[in-house]
């Protein structure tokens, strides 16, 4: 009994370091760098900033704007697309597709891109991607924490609960993992790491953009990053996917057939229901803010 009372000290006075630390990390947070808006709202990838940064170029000129992951990044070529339309609607689009993007991260984006003063957007094409599973290696990464706030984050837990075609297990580790994150995010414990490892991007960010063309309208066919690789020539990259895409749509065909037999299934499964009601309340709520501002939302 003698050898665990120092042991009790011990743990208590851990416990109240961690409290004092989560303490003033919040604290420094909220009182110091949230209202000076330190980052912007797209800091957390090279890919989704300088598509931010491209967009706020163009958005006067711009009335059409896709969201959503590679699916959209890789498949969507803005160009193809208005030629298709110029006969019944003209349209100026753009291709905001960014890797592992899924629900409800893409809301977040959403929030950024259409709803602001600025946008002159018509049409909004969204993504209806499955609920982002946050797995081991992207747990307390950034780019898993930085999108949550209070509605994104409740809608992640009620969808994975009332999901009846998620495993037992595989729900109670989404719901840790997100819980986890949005703790992360709430206390703020990498704050300062986050900010000056964006400050420490911005050089090469800065020189990227300025070799953007200005015809570039998001559209990056076969590499991640065209413009951040210097090793390769990006616009003919991008003309050489251009050309891939129209000489073969069998990755689009299969992508068609695929999509038709998920719907199917979910026409067909009564385990969706519960999920589809929790996932149908925040798009009725979307697509009624975009209305209101006058933004036609397409969900695809």
């Amino acid at each position: 009994m003698r050898n665990s009372e120092p042991m009790k000290t011990l743990l208590l006075k851990l416990i109240l370091l961690s409290v004092f630390v989560t303490s003033v990390s919040a604290f420094v947070k909220y009182a110091f760098y949230e209202p000076d808006n330190s980052l912007p709202w797209a800091f957390v990838s090279d890919q989704i900033y300088l598509k931010s940064k491209i967009y706020e170029k163009k958005q006067k000129s711009i009335n059409t704007v896709f969201i959503g992951s590679s699916v959209i990044r890789r498949g969507f070529n803005p160009e193809i697309f208005d030629s298709l339309t110029r006969k019944s609607t003209i349209t100026s689009s753009f291709n905001f597709g960014v890797n592992w993007m899924g629900t409800p991260e893409s809301f977040y984006m959403i929030d950024h891109v259409f709803l602001t003063k600025n946008s002159n957007i018509k049409y909004a094409f969204i993504e209806v991607s499955k609920l982002k599973y946050v797995d081991y290696p992207n747990l307390h990464t950034t780019r898993a924490t930085y999108w949550y706030n209070n509605t994104y984050f409740i809608f992640t837990l009620k969808a994975f609960i009332n999901s009846a075609t998620t495993k037992w297990y595989v729900k109670a580790a989404a719901l840790l993992t997100h819980s986890i994150s949005f703790i992360e995010n709430k206390i703020g414990l990498d704050y300062w790491h986050i900010i000056s490892d964006f400050q420490f991007r911005q050089t090469k960010l800065g020189d990227t953009l300025d070799l953007v063309p200005y015809n570039y309208r998001g559209f990056d066919p076969l590499i991640d990053n065209p413009y951040l690789d210097t090793e390769i020539n990006a616009e003919e990259n991008v003309q050489l996917g251009i050309r891939e895409l129209l000489l073969d749509t069998t990755g689009l065909y299969n992508r068609k057939v695929l999509s038709a037999n998920a719907f199917t299934a979910v026409e067909k499964g009564k385990g969706l229901q519960t999920l589809n009601n929790v996932y149908l309340h925040i798009l009725n709520s979307l697509k009624d803010e975009l209305l209101s501002q006058g933004i036609y939302p397409i969900f695809v």
